[in-house]
């Protein structure tokens, strides 16, 4: 019998960033990589993909001593993710629908905060 999955190709920004750490003085780059396509040339684009980053950069566990300073530049990545259809329901977010009702799909939803 075949493995029922749930597929979805995503793509994401990996994103080349300029860092410090202020106890050793020295300057670094790591790659961070957020969902979604960003324009550098454009000033709204540029300060939602700032916004993504810094969330993601705090996410990364590096400690109070690195701080980031800059984008240096970014790279659109195209990936197709693969889960099976059990765990997928187990750790999906779930929206229970009355009967009758369609699903909205919403490509620009944001995490509340």
């Amino acid at each position: 019998m075949r493995t029922r999955k749930v597929t979805r190709t995503i793509i994401s920004t990996d994103c080349e960033v300029l860092t410090a750490n202020t106890s050793t003085q020295e300057f670094g780059s790591i790659v961070i990589t957020v969902a979604g396509t960003y324009d550098l040339e454009d000033e709204k684009s540029k300060k939602s993909l700032e916004k993504a980053v810094k969330k993601s950069f705090a996410n990364q566990g590096l400690g109070a001593n690195v701080v980031m300073l800059s984008i240096q530049s970014t790279t659109p990545v195209k990936k197709h993710y693969t889960m099976i259809e059990d765990d997928f329901i187990k750790l999906a977010e779930c929206k229970v629908l009355a009967q009758g009702e369609d699903v909205e799909e919403d490509e620009d939803e944001e995490d509340e905060e």
